[in-house]
């Protein structure tokens, strides 16, 4: 076993990189780390949000980090640069998961606030919302042939789009 954490922060969401090599988590320190997994070093430390990261998930080439967070937004990270994108906004409540879709060109987000918006990644604008459920949106992902998208609700539902 290699412990990669040992600060005492709460850590909401682990997740490898598409080749396997880094691994991303969000944390209660309102940064996203990236480590390396064959050393364990932590060799960068995204900020931007001003609380609680949940959920983050890499794009499928793996170019792009989305993070959500409590603060009911979602930043996109390039990661080559190690800088922020964008900061995707129009959430009004704790955004609890983010998800790519297989192309890497649609984001999903689902939130606090009942809803699950669709973003293009492009340009960072919203272009669907999902309405439904009638609790809190806590998991989204997309089949891995990008035609069928599914919602976990605290609504005690899964719903299929």
């Amino acid at each position: 076993m290699k412990t990669l954490i040992e600060d005492g922060e709460n850590i909401y969401s682990t997740v490898f990189s598409p080749d396997g090599k880094t691994l991303a988590n969000g944390s209660s320190d309102d940064t996203v780390w990236l480590w390396d997994i064959a050393t364990g070093e932590n060799y960068s430390t995204l900020e931007g949000h001003t609380n609680w990261v949940f959920s983050v998930a890499f794009s499928p080439d793996g170019t792009k980090l989305a993070s959500g967070s409590w603060d009911k937004t979602i930043r996109l990270w390039d990661l080559e640069t190690k800088k922020e994108l964008r900061s995707l906004t129009g959430h009004t409540d704790v955004v609890w998961s983010v998800a790519f879709s297989p192309d890497g060109r649609t984001l999903a987000s689902g939130s606090e606030d009942n809803t699950i918006r669709l973003w293009d990644v492009n340009t960072g604008q919203t272009f669907k919302d999902l309405v439904g459920h009638t609790d809190s949106m806590r998991s989204v992902a997309f089949s891995p042939d990008g035609t069928i998208f599914a919602s976990g609700s605290m609504d005690g539902t899964v719903c299929l789009w």
